[in-house]
């Protein structure tokens, strides 16, 4: 990363100078155009110049509208000084002098010594004025998100469970018609539900959700319910495409002549509830050991993590996908600080000033910590020049030199002024009996000369004149002779005016040009100095032993030399004194030595004039002198022997230091520049800058601070990385454009001129610019959240343009700025690692839709939403109960015994599973927190179970007040189910409303019609596709059973009654199925079993989701009427590894109060629910529709 704007600079190799104030030389040659910098430790560093690149990339759907004033080009010029030739007589007394003549000389403006040059100011433009479109297209994924925020809807965390499903079909349905994404999402719904609990969708069917493939029709299952009856339809989990395809191809076997025994088809209590073994678990979680065990079940994701966090090249950006609280974080934490501390700190980055080009800041590295010292040292820089150099050009070494100068030139100019008065008085008119009178008065326009005749030395008015006449001085003859001698003159007198003043222009000009020499070499020494300093500051490495003794040895040298300089200076040579210093000869540092005669500095040309005067003899100067030169030499070469010394030892020293980074190169050639900058644009730091502003036209508004020598260098810190330990970590919590990369601001000065308005000026320094945490991140780690990104106006393209281009950029005037486009942008380089959070469905839709994404984040850690239940899992939970005690500062009690195997089997019940647990941790510590509540309320210093149980009791009445309205309406009858008895056509199926399960009762009829099933709910119109889907499986099945030899000619009619809403969903096709054999056989369905299943056209019971909730809700029905103890549910057999039912339930179950049956078959079924051969209903239902078939 280089400076965007520097020149190429070569320097001649010099020699390390003593230099009595740092051990840096910075050497200014001749005019003071060119500037050398070395560093002793880091000599002659020096770097090529490279474009700055400038982009403005927008993809942000904001309709904002706003002016932004634009910089004009900002550029320095020198203005003339102004001095004034006094006239000896006023030009007021002139206008009274009788035949007084005045002429006027055009002359240049010259001043030597005045005050200092005005500097100019910028020149103002302001900005055209652009349009913000309407609109911009979105991010197709950005435009998904903000569709589902209008309705309402959420993305699932995960995608293996009924809710899942039904979120994905929600969002499906949000979306327009026609469109891809609904397409995908509602094919993702159908495999979501084929997934079987705990175990996650294929990877091969998980990469083809979203890459425009098409799934089969075998793959694509159930779309989830909407409405009240259409949500209690819902599915949780269906069988995976593949086995669902295995299991089609099968035949329903031959019935046996005898119904099947339900007790073969009934679970026992181990089947329907997961509970660890009491006695393998601690006492209380104090008996826990403390241990920094990784998550257990996620060996995949964890690798993945590392393996992203330490891949070095480029496009291994990392996403960690994994359902909130499933411990994602915690892991990449845990990963992070095993990995972030073992890596090297990053340098500092700073923008500072382009000299070459304002409007293009150059970007420069430093040491960490370097950065903001580097942003002081500048400031000192200035404050340093701005104090010392208008001291040292008026009253230091240069004012007193320049006032030597200009008391030289007054002498000289006072010579040539009495030469010229002495040619004046010289003219004599009429015999000398009158004078001339000369004065001359400078004007706009030039030197306005009066010519007069005089007498006795005096001009004369009118009443002179006649007095004078009357007086018999002269007479009026004589007086008009005098004039018409003066006329004759006149020419002669301009003449020798202009010679005269022509000779003072050239002498100040001279004068000007060396005075002007001073004060730029006074400038030049003063910002050698104050830059070396800066190098000091900017680049040289921590002191060492040996460079320390160094440096104290080259001081003892430089102070035992000056103390020999001084003692030889105040030594006597006969009648002469000397004077001793210090100079810099084409060689380096040399010793000047003069004699000194009557406080007065002897050079060769003063020394012979004396000599010639008498003042001292010529043989007394030569000896003197001879003797001071000896002294001096030896001194000389002292000092030689010296440097050369200490230039070998800091050359050995170096030789041991590593070489400069191309970095550090780079800050000492910025430092270089602005150093040549500063020494040849000095006048800036004399003052005058308001007044340059003032005569410029324009004038600051009310508060606008003046212009100060700081505007012309502007450092901002854009990374500090001091106290930096390793690679840096940013986990950014509120990712917004302006977080993420900051922003930038113009420093446009905002001036009114006069009689047409307010207009903004350029800085001269550039803009200010404000890094984000992008850059912070600069040489580590940057965590987000994937939607908190994708949320944020601006954000996400932002950051896909700098994952991609390894650029962050700046935006004058932020997101603002960025939605107007007339934000400049600046591009920072910057190497970051970024890791995305989020769930698995935001991943899938950005690796298909965002090619920047797919491109740069190949690095993906899936964290599965369950874990299988082993011996090494229920460790994981016990240390994860222990560090939530140790880590909640109070708020989660210790817990017994009892209270852990509840927490466990919560964690089973929260993955719909008796072989899985949940990953979620953070829903399970926030049951540890609602338990300790009750706890707490109880009286009880640990956690037992009972507090648990009230804390799933307490969080499941808050959430669910409209389930409780609707159990009073199934309690009371209102909406009517049987729990005993028997009927014909009638079946007791099973749905889902929010986490409970609800009873639906459907009945059929079968009778002479246009053959089919009809859905009285259908014809409605109150079906979704999937459950009319689900009709045609179930004329397929009758078609199996009845039809492949005659055709059927019977209409069943299906109704689900007291259904006031939408269904959907195939749950209940088995159930449908039951309910048109009984219709047609007339064998009676036992009303003491609800029924639930999916089924295919060959009868083969399928799975569905909330498998638990719906048995759960029949039971709480039975139970509030009375259980008889020989109610039950019949669910798929492939839905037993979903169970994980209440404690309540289970012991139902373990008593014989509640049976549980699990079928593969609806033949199975059928024979559970009548008692009766599913042989025989199947010969009764053919006769029926033999039957059937003849009505006319």
């Amino acid at each position: 990363m280089g400076p965007p704007a520097h020149r190429s600079n070569t320097s001649p190799d010099l020699p390390l100078s003593l230099s009595p104030r740092t051990g840096h030389s910075l050497i200014i040659r001749g005019d003071a155009k060119r500037i050398f910098l070395l560093d002793a430790e880091e000599p002659n560093m020096v770097v090529e110049k490279t474009a700055a690149k400038k982009s403005i990339s927008v993809t942000l759907a904001l309709a904002l509208g706003l002016c932004l004033p634009g910089g004009a080009a900002w550029s320095q010029t020198s203005s003339a000084r102004v001095s004034v030739v006094t006239a000896r007589a006023s030009a007021a007394s002139a206008a009274s002098i009788v035949g007084v003549e005045s002429i006027t000389v055009a002359l240049p403006v010259l001043s030597p010594g005045n005050s200092p040059a005005v500097v100019p100011f910028p020149a103002a433009s302001a900005r055209d004025l652009v349009k913000l479109p309407a609109a911009v297209e979105l991010h197709p994924v950005i435009g998904l998100i903000n569709q589902l925020q209008e309705t309402g809807v959420v993305l699932p965390e995960t995608y293996s469970s009924y809710a899942d499903a039904a979120k994905v079909e929600a969002a499906a349905r949000a979306l327009p018609e026609g469109s891809s994404i609904r397409e995908q999402l509602t094919q993702l719904a159908g495999v979501i539900r084929a997934s079987r609990a705990g175990a996650p969708i294929d990877e091969e069917t998980d990469k083809r959700f979203f890459d425009g493939s098409k799934l089969s029709a075998t793959e694509v299952k159930d779309i989830p319910a909407t409405g009240l009856f259409g949500v209690l339809s819902g599915m949780k989990r269906l069988l995976p495409a593949s086995v669902a395809r295995m299991v089609a191809v099968k035949k329903i076997a031959a019935p046996a002549p005898k119904p099947a025994d339900p007790k073969t088809f009934e679970l026992s209590v181990d089947s329907v509830r997961y509970a660890p073994i009491f006695d393998n678990l601690p006492q209380s979680t104090r008996e826990i050991k403390n241990e920094d065990k990784q998550l257990v079940g996620q060996d995949e994701a964890l690798k993945a993590i590392r393996f992203g966090l330490e891949m070095k090249a480029d496009h291994y950006n990392l996403f960690v996908a994994g359902p909130d609280g499933s411990g994602r974080s915690l892991a990449l934490r845990h990963a992070l600080d095993d990995i972030a501390p073992k890596m090297a700190a990053p340098n500092d980055i700073v923008a500072a000033t382009n000299f070459a080009d304002k409007d293009v800041p150059v970007f420069l590295q430093l040491a960490a910590g370097r950065g903001e010292k580097f942003a002081e040292g500048v400031a000192g820089f200035v404050s340093a020049l701005k104090e010392n150099l208008p001291r040292e050009i008026s009253a230091g070494e240069t004012g007193q030199k320049k006032r030597q100068i200009l008391a030289t030139l007054q002498a000289a100019e006072q010579e040539e002024q009495a030469e010229f008065d002495k040619k004046i008085a010289s003219i004599k008119l009429v015999k000398g009996k009158f004078g001339v009178y000369f004065a001359a008065t400078r004007t706009e326009k030039g030197m306005q000369i009066s010519l007069a005749v005089s007498h006795e030395g005096k001009a004369m008015a009118e009443e002179d004149v006649a007095a004078k006449v009357g007086a018999g001085a002269f007479t009026q003859a004589e007086f008009a002779q005098a004039r018409a001698e003066l006329a004759q003159e006149k020419s002669g007198i301009i003449e020798s005016f202009k010679a005269m003043m022509q000779a003072k222009q050239k002498m100040t000009q001279k004068v000007q040009g060396f005075l002007e020499q001073l004060d730029a070499k006074a400038a030049a020494a003063l910002v050698t100095e104050f830059a070396n300093q800066l190098v000091g500051i900017a680049v040289s490495g921590p002191s060492t032993a040996e460079a320390e003794a160094l440096k104290k040895r080259a001081q003892e040298r430089d102070e035992e030399l000056r103390e020999a300089m001084k003692l030889l200076g105040g030594k006597k040579f006969g009648k002469f004194g000397a004077e001793v210093k210090i100079g810099m000869g084409a060689n380096g540092p040399v010793v000047v030595a003069a004699l000194v005669f009557d406080g007065q500095r002897l050079s060769d040309q003063v020394a012979a004039e004396m000599i010639a005067a008498g003042k001292f003899p010529r043989g007394a100067y030569a000896k003197a002198f001879s003797a001071l030169s000896k002294k001096a030499k030896a001194i000389q070469d002292k000092m030689a022997e010296y440097v050369a010394a200490t230039q070998k030892e800091a050359e050995a020293l170096q030789a041991k230091k590593p070489a400069a980074t191309l970095e550090s190169r780079q800050v000492v050639a910025y430092i270089q520049d602005m150093a040549q900058f500063a020494a040849a644009n000095y006048k800036i730091f004399l003052g005058g800058l308001k007044e340059s502003e003032e005569k410029s036209g324009l004038k600051p508004v009310p508060g606008m601070p003046a212009l100060a020598p700081a505007d012309f260098f502007r450092v901002s810190v854009l990374v500090d990385n001091a106290g930096q330990q390793g690679a840096p970590v940013v986990f950014e919590e509120n990712p917004s454009y302006e977080r993420l990369f900051g922003y930038g601001e113009d420093n446009a000065r905002s001036m009114i001129i006069p009689g047409a308005g307010i207009v903004k000026t350029a800085a001269p320094g550039g803009p200010t610019l404000k890094g984000g945490s992008f850059l912070k991140a600069n040489g580590g780690f940057l965590i987000l959240n994937a939607m908190d990104v994708l949320k944020s106006p601006g954000a996400w393209p932002a950051l896909m343009r700098a994952v991609r281009s390894g650029k962050a950029e700046i935006t004058e005037g932020g997101l603002v700025g960025l939605a107007s486009l007339k934000g400049d942008v600046y591009e920072v380089p910057g190497k970051v690692k970024v890791v995305l959070i989020g769930s698995p469905m935001i991943q899938m839709l950005l690796a298909a839709h965002d090619e920047d994404f797919a491109a740069n984040f190949q690095s993906v850690a899936q964290f599965q939403p369950t874990i299988k239940i082993t011996k090494d899992a229920v460790g994981g939970f016990l240390n994860f109960f222990k560090r939530s005690v140790g880590g909640s500062a109070g708020e989660i009690m210790d817990m017994t015994r009892d209270a852990i195997s509840r927490v466990l089997q919560q964690a089973a019940r929260l993955a719909d599973s008796n072989r899985y647990f949940t990953s979620q941790f953070g829903a399970l510590h926030g049951l540890l927190q609602e338990a300790t509540y009750w706890a707490r309320k109880a009286g009880r210093t640990v956690v037992a179970a009972e507090d648990v149980e009230t804390a799933l009791k307490a969080k499941t009445d808050r959430e669910d007040v409209h389930y409780q309205r609707m159990s009073e309406l199934y309690r009371e009858n209102i909406i009517r189910v049987e729990t005993t008895g028997s009927a014909v056509g009638q079946v007791t199926a099973l749905a889902v409303m929010g986490s409970h399960g609800m009873q639906m009762r459907m009945t059929f009829v079968a009778g002479p019609g246009p053959a089919g099933i009809v859905s009285v709910d259908h014809q409605a119109g109150a079906t979704g596709p999937s459950f009319n889907k689900a009709l045609g499986n179930e004329y397929s099945f009758l078609m199996h059973e009845f039809g492949e030899k005659k055709a059927l000619k019977a209409q069943i009619r299906v109704s689900y009654e007291q259904s006031y809403g939408k269904i959907d969903g195939d749950s209940s096709t088995a159930a449908t199925l039951y309910g048109i054999l009984s219709a047609l056989s007339d064998a009676p369905i036992s009303q003491k079993f609800s029924v639930t299943g999916s089924a295919d056209q060959f009868g083969n019971v399928q799975a569905i989701g909330g498998v638990n909730e719906k048995i759960e809700g029949f039971f709480d029905l039975c139970s509030h009427r009375g259980l008889t103890g020989d109610q039950g549910v019949i669910i798929p057999k492939t839905n037993v590894g979903d169970l994980q039912l209440s404690p309540e339930v289970a012991q139902a179950v373990k008593d014989g109060k509640f049976h549980i049956y699990a079928v593969d078959t609806v033949a199975q079924g059928m024979e559970i629910l009548t008692g009766t051969a599913y042989q025989t209903i199947k010969a009764k239902a053919a006769d029926r529709l033999d039957e059937i078939a003849k009505v006319k």
